[in-house]
């Protein structure tokens, strides 16, 4: 032991060591038992949170058939869903409606008046030019009727004058020019054909003037306008047609103000912003225009309102859409078999649920389309089908764990578990209480609706099988799923109301029986808070008996290492008078 010299049988010749370790296995006999009877506990702790969890898997599934939406559920479907979509609510009735498009409705949209870039200078230095793409110093190539043709290109010298004149020398006529109308660069020769770019040029020119991957024909011209804007671009650099510069603030939009910061925001954050805000408009930049479009979120002919008197910043202004005019969106029109005498019906959206009662329908495009409403049956049944089986397998659990017989001599916690809950009444009264609530009558129905076998839910017809037998032990339950389904079709209602009632039927008294058992408070709960507070008490008892056994050994190793020292000095003694004896005989 720690602190205490132990002298291990050096005098005597015994196994000290060996002695003591088997006097303390009988001295630790009362804590082996103790320890035994804590493994027990967590063993039979285990053994209630497994059963515990089956009854919650199962009051999870039995929750769900006491929801009318489980047995009065509606399904819908279109006979065309490019022309419409349709879902059904559960007091949607049954039935089948022809709808027939004749418009849909569209959004209110706005786009810029003009391209918001200005024009371009031919004149200028490359360089200096404002260019969505900035070209670079390099050759280009250009093929007319099969003849190839290279320029150089040098973007701190040369101005766009400049390349379209070397681009006429090289080809020997004026195939190339600046229109100003359109603010592009035209390459064009009758009766030929020009194509632009080959795989060894070193400038991107052709790409800087949006003629890279234009098709091959007599005339090309940019496919947009060289001053285009570039939309990531700092709104403070960008170079804009307006005649007023863009000045930071905010602006408004259908009422909700969109803020702009240009010497940090880009066109693209600001289309952002609007995106995201609750302004109901989604925006984008038309790279081919130049322009801004807005489209409002909402369909029918209801203007965006852009603008208010107090705007600090001019964003609306210098992007041209604050005055330019609106394509205003459509109303919707359709008819319907049986409404409004079969008259069109106008709505300002696509999405129409205030006609057909509990059905919403989504218009797509013209056309006609059955919507069908039905029950979901198959809804009601799955739902069913996975309540009997989860209570089947808890009943199984809960009659294994009832009935089984321990081991006499378990060698695995598994094996030490079997037996362990044998006749537990708690369960023993759980088992029989769920049993009893899916066989009982809901007394109050009336008689040719108050039980689950007259929606096919029973144990089972008799048989004298092996199986049989065993299976009516167990209380196994079985569906007759035709039956269940008859009944669905013809009185869901009813098949509702048997599961639950609002205050009663078999599924609610289910549900609040388990309810009850695992709840944080339930009767498990207790159980599993008993079994705690027992192990934390032999806990106390192992923790004093572990400090009461270290002192017994050390009192052992005190006494034998006594023994030892008593030998020793005895033997010391022995081996002195044997001396002295043979001295005496060697003088005489």
């Amino acid at each position: 032991m720690s602190g205490a010299i132990q002298i291990g049988g050096l005098a005597s010749g015994l196994d000290t060591k060996n002695i003591i370790d088997e006097l303390m296995k009988v001295e630790k006999q009362p804590l082996d038992r103790i320890e035994s009877q804590k493994k027990k506990l967590g063993i039979k702790k285990e053994a209630l949170q497994e059963i515990n969890t089956s009854l919650l898997s199962l009051y999870s599934s039995v929750s769900t058939l006491t929801l009318e939406s489980t047995f009065l559920g509606k399904i819908s479907s279109s006979s065309d869903e490019s022309v419409l979509t349709a879902s059904a609510g559960t007091e949607a009735a049954i039935g089948k409606y022809d709808v027939t498009i004749t418009r849909l409705a569209t959004p209110s949209s706005v786009a810029s008046t003009n391209k918001v870039g200005d024009s371009m200078d031919p004149s200028k230095k490359l360089d200096d030019m404002d260019f969505r793409v900035t070209p670079t110093t390099g050759t280009i190539s250009l093929t007319v009727d099969g003849a190839k043709y290279e320029v150089f290109v040098n973007t701190s010298s040369d101005s766009l004058n400049d390349v379209i004149s070397n681009i006429n020398t090289a080809v020997g006529s004026s195939i190339a020019s600046y229109n100003s109308t359109n603010d592009t660069l035209v390459l064009s020769k009758s009766g030929s054909v020009i194509q632009v770019g080959a795989q060894g040029d070193t400038s991107n020119f052709w790409n800087s003037v949006y003629l890279k991957g234009v098709n091959s024909g007599s005339t090309l011209e940019s496919q947009t306008h060289l001053g285009a804007i570039n939309s990531s671009q700092t709104l403070s650099d960008v170079n804009f047609s307006s005649a007023s510069p863009l000045s930071s603030g905010y602006f408004t939009i259908n009422g909700v103000t969109i803020s702009v910061d240009t010497s940090t925001d880009t066109l693209d954050s600001v289309l952002s912003k609007i995106n995201s805000s609750e302004a109901n408009v989604y925006s984008y930049y038309d790279t081919i225009q130049d322009k801004i479009v807005m489209k409002s979120k909402i369909e029918g002919p209801q203007a965006i309102s852009l603008g208010v008197s107090g705007d600090t910043s001019n964003f609306l202004d210098v992007f041209q859409v604050k005055t330019a005019t609106q394509n205003i969106g459509n109303t919707s029109e359709f008819t319907i078999s049986g409404f409004n005498s079969g008259n069109p019906i106008t709505r300002s959206t696509n999405t129409i649920d205030d006609v057909i009662p509990n059905v919403t329908f989504t218009l797509k495009n013209k056309g006609t389309s059955t919507i069908t409403v039905s029950s979901d049956t198959d809804k009601a049944i799955n739902a069913v089908k996975d309540f009997i089986d989860k209570y089947n397998t808890t009943i199984d659990l809960l009659n294994e764990r009832l009935n089984e017989v321990p081991l006499k001599n378990p060698t695995t916690e598994e094996g030490e578990k079997i037996g362990i809950l044998r006749s537990d009444s708690t369960l023993s009264l759980t088992l029989e209480s769920i049993r009893k609530m899916v066989t009982d009558k809901v007394s109050s129905l009336p008689e040719n609706m108050n039980m689950l076998w007259q929606v096919g839910i029973s144990t089972g017809d008799w048989d004298s099988s092996s199986i049989g037998i065993e299976s009516a032990k167990k209380g196994h339950l079985k569906l007759d799923e035709s039956k269940l389904k008859s009944a669905l079709s013809s009185d869901p209602g009813s098949v509702s109301n048997l599961f639950d009632t609002g205050t009663d039927g078999v599924a609610r008294k289910v549900k609040d029986y388990l309810g009850s058992i695992t709840d944080f408070n339930g009767i498990i709960k207790d159980r599993e808070d008993a079994i705690d507070s027992q192990v934390k008490n032999l806990n106390g008892e192992i923790s004093d008996w572990q400090e009461r056994l270290k002192k017994i050994e050390s009192d052992y190793w005190k006494k034998f290492t006594a023994m030892e020292q008593m030998i020793s000095q005895m033997q010391s003694m022995s081996s002195w008078l044997s001396k002295q004896f043979s001295s005496m005989s060697g003088s005489a």
